[in-house]
């Protein structure tokens, strides 16, 4: 098995983008803890180095709010086993 590692940093045409990772965050009105899965909610239209925003509300008290964030760059590992293919840059 061979591979090949990339990393996408400017256009990323992805509607619906799941990865494996979590974030906690707290309420900032009643500190109540929550946990988002990014394997089960996604980022919506994400844009390699523009600035988006996860949006939260506590189930407890009801507050919504938003988290600013921003995607970096994306990670890529294709793994191959094809005798066929003798080099790739």
């Amino acid at each position: 098995m061979k591979t090949l590692i990339g990393k996408v940093t400017d256009e990323f045409e992805e509607k619906r983008f799941y990865f494996k990772g979590k974030i906690k965050v707290k309420c900032p009105n009643c500190k109540t803890q929550m946990v988002r899965d990014f394997e089960d909610h996604y980022l919506s239209y994400p844009q390699i180095g523009e600035m988006g925003e996860l949006n939260y509300g506590c189930a407890k008290c009801g507050k919504e709010w938003g988290m600013p964030f921003k995607v970096k760059s994306v990670d890529v590992i294709l793994e191959y086993d094809d005798e066929n293919i003798t080099e790739y840059k």
